[in-house]
């Protein structure tokens, strides 16, 4: 598959660009890739997605253009200064959210946090009505004064979002922002980083976190292994997906044997995939992606006719986010 870099066609200002990164690891004198050269870049109002898998190296990433680990080869420009040679001048415009709890002092109150962040910045006098302002517009107006040890995840993330935006970052960094939240947290975190969306701040952003990564970003990095897997935008990731897929809901009205009937199905037909079950109704995604598939599908129709089972739906199914990341990093995808 063709690695697509759109960020260069377009003309817009670079705030990253990575050129060719490698990072390797030695463990009992055999040596790992933990990156492979990854190239990629983030401009001025876009938000990057940085996907995949559990140590695919998304967060070797984030650590390397952060100056947090060293790289072997490749080169990292931030904000026009490259990095390490000009970590100090390319960082100064660079907010960074790590995942969990490691970005707050939890013994000073959220106002002390804040005014503490923006001190380090040496922004000045901090703006007193700004910080309010964003404060409401977080829902942490009425928690100023409190310590952020007792403030939940969920209000500790916003706090730290909070922070970023008022340092006014040219690039905001944002490594699992929606990790280890309860639904409505997730919800908050959501809905705050769609309306940052909106005022076009550049952001990279590395989550599991499908539904906020399919909600915010314009274009999708996916690794693999280390590897640059694809780097297009979200309407092309589902172009990419070239298979067809439906749904069927069929009925068997005379309760053939469950175990029977779904023993014969997965063992015959590579391609149909059996979606939900009880006692009498059961759910199948047939993908059609060649004549073999679609042959399936004509044969399993006959199936269920011959064993007077009525077919109830049989709708076209558009595959969700998750699914299409899924069968790209498994390589089920047709090239």
């Amino acid at each position: 598959m063709d690695v697509l870099n759109r960020a260069e066609d377009i003309g817009e200002e670079i705030v990253l660009s990575i050129d060719g990164l490698s990072k390797r690891y030695y463990k009992t004198k055999k040596m790992t890739f933990a990156l492979k050269d990854i190239s990629f870049r983030v401009r001025q109002g876009e938000i990057v997605g940085l996907l995949g898998a559990n140590g695919a190296g998304k967060t070797t990433i984030i650590k390397c253009l952060t100056g947090l680990v060293k790289y072997d080869s490749g080169e990292i420009t931030l904000n026009s200064f490259k990095i390490p040679e000009q970590q100090k001048h390319a960082l100064n415009d660079v907010a960074i959210v790590l995942e969990g709890n490691r970005n707050l002092y939890w013994r000073l109150t959220v106002m002390e946090n804040i005014r503490y962040f923006l001190s380090l910045r040496k922004m000045g006098k901090p703006d007193e009505k700004s910080i309010d302002e964003m404060l409401k517009r977080v829902s942490l107006h009425n928690d100023k004064h409190t310590l952020v040890e007792k403030l939940s995840r969920g209000m500790q993330q916003k706090l730290n979002i909070a922070i970023a935006l008022l340092c006014k970052a040219k690039l905001i960094i944002l490594d699992e922002p929606t990790l280890g939240l309860d639904i409505i947290a997730n919800h908050e975190i959501v809905k705050l980083l769609q309306e940052i969306k909106l005022q076009e701040n550049s952001i990279l952003v590395a989550s599991h976190d499908m539904s906020l990564i399919e909600s915010i970003v314009d274009r999708v990095v996916l690794i693999k292994n280390g590897g640059m897997l694809v780097d297009t935008d979200v309407k092309s990731l589902r172009q990419l997906f070239t298979s067809t897929a439906y749904r069927m809901c069929v009925e068997n009205k005379h309760n053939t044997t469950l175990q029977r009937i779904i023993g014969d199905i997965t063992s015959k037909y590579g391609s149909i995939v059996i979606d939900g079950t009880n006692e009498n109704m059961w759910q199948f995604i047939i993908n059609i992606y060649d004549k073999s598939s679609r042959e399936n599908a004509i044969e399993l129709i006959s199936y269920f006719l011959a064993n007077d089972i009525d077919i109830e739906k049989f709708e076209r199914e558009t595959p969700d986010f998750q699914h299409i990341v899924s069968r790209l990093l498994s390589r089920e995808l047709e090239s």
